[in-house]
């Protein structure tokens, strides 16, 4: 049975509209799965540890900065870092800052930027805190959790 040219007219652009909207849906899932392959490339780097005033006791405070290659915005949801003093390997009782005191503000760091953040610790025995960060020798150490495309994962500090 033949058709009208009206009738093909319209299945040829509902075919076309239907792939185009496939090849849309493939390409942000394509981006999106790409960029979660690639999120071992994000990078931090500490830049400084000092002491603050805090409520009860000083903080130990650190700048982070976190180098985003992905081809997606990432977002920084918390931390978990410890402030040791000496170079690794660490041991506990050399501890400048308390575990899981560690905090980072929530921040978005955009595709193909660098953010600097500042988290920030309770810091534990202050008079050692305090020779550490004056003699360079305050190592941060642990981890950043990070969102991207709706899943967490922690980076390395």
């Amino acid at each position: 049975m033949p058709r009208s040219s009206r009738t093909q007219t319209l299945l040829l652009s509902v075919f076309g509209a239907l792939l185009l909207v496939s090849v849309t849906a493939f390409a942000f899932t394509f981006e999106s799965q790409l960029a979660w392959q690639h999120r071992d490339a994000i990078a931090t780097e500490v830049e400084g540890v000092r002491l603050v005033a805090g409520g009860e006791a000083p903080d130990v405070e650190m700048n982070v900065t976190v180098e985003n290659p992905t081809g997606r915005a990432v977002t920084l949801t918390g931390a978990a870092l410890v402030v040791y003093e000496g170079a690794p390997p660490f041991e506990d009782d050399r501890q400048l800052s308390v575990p899981r005191t560690a905090s980072v503000p929530r921040t978005t760091v955009s595709a193909g930027e660098s953010e600097t953040v500042t988290v920030t610790a309770r810091a534990g025995n202050v008079t050692r805190a305090r020779r550490a960060i004056a003699r360079g020798t305050a190592t941060p150490s642990g981890t950043l959790e990070v969102e991207l495309v709706g899943r967490g994962f922690t980076v390395d500090v």
